[in-house]
């Protein structure tokens, strides 16, 4: 995609999105944008850590926020490498920092699709599964559109946000996975 594709691409989704824009709706879409800040996921994280720890899975806990605070590691590193400065017009609200890939977008992907993944590992009735799992995919796209609604993002930012979660979660899976195969290869030797 050329450059002036990607423009065209980007002015005609947030035309599209802050068409709908409303002082009610302007609240909501700040919520939603806390949800998917630092201090929304620092409270989750809380709150997973510990129903985890009551359920005597301390380690899932670890592995969540492990991840999360990985990407936003690599988020940083990709926004100054990239340097791409956020849209000058039609904010709602101020972010600092660059734009490229939405840090938002990319934690998303990462934490409810983690969350997502320890739904089919440790639920047993298909509902609840289901209903995590729809839950998570509609915070992962509410939060998305939330950043493009508020102005702070391109909605290139956010599809390279979820490429880049994407990417980092499914590495983080085959981990994860290779670890316990590990684990219990080494466990059946004793």
């Amino acid at each position: 995609m050329s450059h002036n594709e990607m423009m065209n691409f980007d002015e005609f989704i947030t035309n599209h999105i802050i068409f709908y824009r409303s002082p009610h709706l302007n609240i909501i879409m700040k919520y939603i944008t806390f949800v998917g800040d630092i201090f929304g996921y620092i409270i989750l994280c809380v709150i997973f850590g510990l129903f985890f720890y009551f359920k005597k899975n301390w380690r899932v806990s670890l592995q969540i926020t492990l991840v999360l605070v990985l990407a936003s590691g690599i988020n940083v590193f990709l926004k100054n490498f990239i340097s791409r400065p956020r849209p000058l017009i039609n904010r709602i609200m101020y972010a600092n920092f660059y734009s490229f890939p939405s840090g938002h977008a990319m934690s998303a992907i990462v934490f409810y699709g983690f969350i997502s993944y320890l739904s089919l590992l440790l639920l047993n009735k298909t509902w609840q599964k289901g209903l995590i799992i729809t839950f998570c995919i509609l915070m992962i796209f509410a939060i998305g559109i939330s950043r493009i609604y508020l102005g702070v993002h391109y909605p290139s930012d956010i599809l390279a946000g979820y490429l880049a979660g994407m990417a980092w979660l499914m590495f983080c899976l085959v981990v994860l996975n290779i670890l316990t195969l590990r684990k219990i290869r080494l466990n059946s030797y004793k």
